[in-house]
């Protein structure tokens, strides 16, 4: 008999603009339920505003939103033995969650690099828990292991609870506005499964907040952190026009100093950065000006705390 029955299609519907939608919701990803169900390349469960399903046509979208949700390939179809969450940052938690705390788990998650794309069903166990937030939908999401094998078969039993929240209203920001103020994030070294040396990049630009993402394929972006490697020193890099700077600049003059520089990147080394040190960069795609402090620098292993102001790049006088 088939774990769980594959779904039908979701009807939208209107869902409260705040509260609990349903709490520890069981889904399953099983191989024999993929092998009954002709070995699709790919198994989805759905996160509805209803409750998790099973099914293999993707997420789809609900109330006009692209729905929540987690992707797999099973054995059968030949893939990797990987669960991928969707675009929103999800991170792994512990202990009891509450919406507020799953919500803060990811917010700071994605200031320190800590949001995952993916866990391999090896690496899973039961009592796992993982945070999701979707500022765009207005919805949080803790997703419970309740049991897992990833000898044959294949089978890992979720629970699923899901809040609705408000979603921001999007506020125009004028030439010269401020994205956000003071936002602090962290790089340092990090190690992928195999030893290698795994760099970040981070996003200053056209967003609440600072994110960080580390991955072998994270070498470009508005900073990059790469780790010290076969020798190397670890290292800061600028990915725009950039300079450093000295006290409290507002956008123009950070612009002024950054545009100004003839730099088009800059490198510096973590044993060089010293708390205090500022830097501006001024990105055109899109068009924004990121003051950045060092809060505080370890070298051995390489790690940086950073405070940063964003503005929308000022009109051209």
């Amino acid at each position: 008999m088939a774990d769980t029955a594959p779904a039908t299609a979701a009807t939208a519907s209107a869902s409260p603009a705040t509260g609990q939608l349903y709490s520890a919701k069981p889904a399953t990803l099983s191989a024999v339920w993929a092998v009954e169900n002709g070995c699709p390349v790919v198994t989805h469960i759905v996160l509805t505003d209803a409750g998790p399903e099973l099914g293999t046509n993707g997420l789809g979208e609900e109330g006009g939103r692209r729905r929540l949700g987690l992707t797999w390939s099973p054995p059968c179809s030949g893939m990797t033995q990987q669960v991928d969450f969707d675009d929103s940052p999800v991170t792994k938690v512990s202990g009891t969650q509450t919406q507020a705390s799953c919500q803060s788990a990811v917010e700071q998650s994605m200031r320190s690099g800590a949001t995952i794309h993916g866990v391999s069903l090896r690496a899973l166990a039961a009592g796992d828990e993982f945070c999701e937030y979707s500022k765009a939908a207005g919805r949080v999401v803790l997703m419970q292991v309740t049991s897992a094998s990833a000898d044959n078969p294949v089978k890992v039993d979720w629970s699923f609870t899901e809040w609705a929240v408000p979603v921001p209203t999007p506020t125009p920001v004028p030439p010269g506005g401020a994205l956000y103020t003071d936002r602090t994030f962290t790089v340092s070294d990090k190690k992928a499964s195999g030893g290698s040396c795994v760099p970040a990049s981070v996003s200053l630009s056209g967003e609440d907040d600072p994110r960080v993402f580390y991955g072998l394929n994270q070498t470009s972006g508005n900073l990059v952190f790469i780790p010290g490697c076969d020798g190397l020193p670890a290292k800061i890099r600028f990915g725009a026009h950039a300079a450093p700077v000295n006290g409290e600049l507002g956008a123009k003059a950070c612009e002024d100093a950054a545009a100004g520089s003839g730099n088009n990147g800059l490198d510096v080394k973590v044993t060089e950065l010293r708390p205090g040190n500022e830097y501006c960069e001024f990105t055109t795609t899109p068009k924004a000006v990121a003051l950045v402090k060092v809060v505080s620098v370890t070298a051995s292993p390489a790690s940086v705390q950073f405070s940063a102001t964003a503005w929308n790049a000022p009109a051209t006088s």
